[in-house]
């Protein structure tokens, strides 16, 4: 069930809200909470299944120039574990929702940039957010306000990975409705075919898919973003199609989101996202990632912490 400030309550695993009454007027809180715990794996890493094991980042300036600019992302959910041992959770990490670690591989000047991001159960406990620069070659504690700072040299912020990436009760939630959109679930090439300074995928397939709608708007008259809106796959509660307004209340970004099946280690398959575009509708550039995931690596929770931070420091890899 839902508490007063719409916190989820006795959630062991799964999908929170497996009935989704259209009349409910909770709806739109239900559905971020299915959206945030929708299916994951137990860890992956982002750009695990990519050709080179690397997420391949694309940046596009208005005027059509590109750069390219490579990293990795590991991600592990250790209290709601499905098939990795320990089973449910990991114990010492049952207070903790998720960790995620980023690590920019290529240019050589940003090589090494890393992020640390630790997602708490308690509503109240904001993220840790960690960084290591190494042009000023030292890690230092982040203010949840950088999570709207643009992680160069992309168009994407720590809150637009995964489209949403925002803490659920930092925000409200409004169901605006259900709706056939255009999507694709079978991507192809990677990343897919496209003309030089155009992120519009050439020879990929488009699907009419199920949406649920849900516009978001945050507590914080500060934050970023006036309001989001997401379009959930009804089925796997990923999003499609995401829009984005600014402080201001004008029209600011749009991203979207190719999946792709891939295979478990037990012979199953899953979805994964493949590439995901973003693009700044106010100056014109916009950002590509390949991001096929490798799903139920068996990470020891012990890669997200400082200690990897200063690893990367020392110049070591984790790889």
């Amino acid at each position: 069930g839902l508490g007063p400030n719409g916190e989820l309550l006795n959630y062991v695993a799964g999908q929170p809200f497996p009935k989704i009454d259209l009349k409910d007027p909770q709806i739109g809180q239900k559905l971020a909470w299915n959206f945030f715990w929708r299916w994951l794996g137990d860890d992956f890493k982002t750009g695990g299944a990519v050709e080179g094991g690397k997420i391949i980042r694309s940046a596009i300036e208005k005027n059509g120039s590109e750069r390219r600019a490579d990293l990795v992302s590991y991600f592990i959910v250790p209290r709601t574990r499905y098939t990795l041992s320990p089973k449910p959770a990991i114990p010492g990490y049952e207070h903790i929702d998720f960790m995620q670690l980023r690590i920019d591989s290529y240019p050589r000047d940003s090589s090494g940039t890393t992020s640390l991001e630790i997602r708490y159960s308690d509503p109240k406990r904001p993220d840790d957010l960690y960084l290591y620069i190494p042009s000023i070659r030292r890690i230092r504690r982040a203010t949840t306000t950088l999570r709207c700072q643009t992680l160069a040299p992309s168009e994407f912020n720590l809150d637009d990975i995964n489209s949403f990436n925002g803490k659920v009760t930092d925000f409200n939630y409004k169901f605006l409705g259900e709706k056939k959109i255009l999507a694709n679930l079978t991507q192809e090439r990677f990343p897919f075919v496209r003309k030089p300074g155009d992120y519009f995928p050439l020879e990929e397939k488009w699907h009419v898919v199920d949406t649920y709608v849900v516009e978001i708007t945050p507590k914080d008259p500060e934050y970023c973003y006036s309001r989001k809106i997401l379009h959930l796959n009804k089925t796997t509660f990923d999003t499609h199609w995401t829009l984005m307004w600014d402080k201001k209340g004008d029209y600011f970004k749009e991203q979207f989101g190719f999946f792709t099946p891939v295979k478990l280690a037990d012979g199953q398959e899953a979805w994964s996202v493949g590439t995901v575009v973003i693009v700044n509708v106010q100056n014109g550039r916009a950002t590509l990632v390949t991001a096929n995931r490798a799903y139920n690596q068996g990470y020891p929770p012990t890669l997200w912490s400082l200690a990897t931070l200063q690893q990367i420091m020392r110049g070591g890899t984790i790889e």
